[in-house]
């Protein structure tokens, strides 16, 4: 698993939308924020099953049902509570930008 020094934070990528845009430091960390803001809203209201962004990929919503678990250490047996939980799907866009010259 990459070390937190290879993520881009949501900072910087407020400091790239600034350099893209010229808006001011503050409007583009609040566009940044409210762009995520309106993602995780979207997806945990129930409104929308799916958020696609073109050229990206798509967030989508999966409902795990309750199912048997074990406890490794103690090995009892235990209900896994129903859930959901959010897949991404990346574009053909950003699996070709990612292995150039593949037909990913």
């Amino acid at each position: 698993m990459p070390d937190n020094q290879d993520a881009l934070t949501r900072a910087e990528l407020a400091m790239e939308v600034k350099a893209a845009t010229n808006l001011s430091r503050r409007d583009s960390r609040a566009l940044v924020g409210d762009i995520f803001e309106t993602l995780v809203e979207s997806l945990s209201s129930g409104d929308h099953e799916r958020v696609k962004l073109p050229r990206f990929g798509t967030f989508i919503v999966h409902h795990k049902s309750a199912r048997p678990g074990r406890n490794l250490q103690t090995q009892q047996t235990m209900e896994i509570a129903a859930r959901r939980v959010v897949l991404f799907h990346p574009s053909q866009v950003l699996l070709s930008s990612l292995n150039p010259g593949t037909d990913s």
